[in-house]
């Protein structure tokens, strides 16, 4: 799937938003993203939707890339994300930067392209490994890491889960990921500490066979 392909046409999706817009705060109004969506949301002004997906496609798919591992993976989940982007805009208050509410829009995303995957293809990743790897045990044995690492991410609790995604995968701070999950920064924090020694006693489990 190419960058294009991304792209989404206004008018190919269907339910068509209103063009009464939502209140934003003056954060939002200043933010040159969120100008773009409105006009998009607002006026299906075309010409801003493709701007604003040039803008945040790179990040998006530098976030899935980190979560998945695999290109034509990331690809699926920034065509994923950027239909959830037009589809719920009106959702977004300008509360915060654009770019974090596409942040963890993208978390969400990739998280379930990553399950259906291990759903759909169980063990892809070894497969594809020895099938490309100068070094074909070791390519496979990293493949195999990885596979483990996302299991695990997968199998936290969502709340645990949250926070851990938009902090590694996406880059937020911890004050940006308690902004955009809605909680205070001590919650935040203790969050992540839960998370990776959760992702610690996984691994480790993993590892000794358990």
């Amino acid at each position: 799937m190419t960058h294009s392909a991304a792209t989404v046409h206004l008018m190919s999706l269907p339910q068509p938003f209103a063009v009464a817009a939502v209140q934003r705060s003056r954060a939002g109004l200043d933010d040159p993203g969120a100008q773009l969506l409105r006009r998009a949301i607002d006026d299906c002004d075309e010409i801003a939707w493709q701007r604003l997906v040039e803008m945040y496609h790179p990040a998006v798919l530098r976030q899935a890339m980190r979560a998945c591992s695999d290109p034509s993976m990331a690809e699926d989940v920034a065509q994923e994300v950027f239909l959830k982007v037009f589809r719920s805009g009106r959702s977004y208050r300008g509360d915060r930067p654009l770019g974090h509410w596409i942040a963890r829009i993208t978390s969400t995303a990739s998280i379930d392209v990553l399950r259906r995957r291990r759903e759909q293809n169980p063990g892809l990743d070894a497969a594809r490994a020895a099938a490309a790897g100068d070094d074909p045990a070791r390519e496979v044995t990293r493949a195999e890491s990885r596979e483990r690492v996302r299991a695990a991410v997968l199998g936290l609790p969502a709340h645990l889960r949250d926070v851990v995604t938009l902090v590694t995968f996406a880059g937020l701070t911890y004050e940006e990921a308690a902004r955009e999950l809605g909680i205070p920064l001590r919650t935040a924090m203790s969050r992540a500490v839960a998370a990776r020694a959760a992702l610690r006693r996984s691994l480790t489990g993993l590892e000794d066979g358990a």
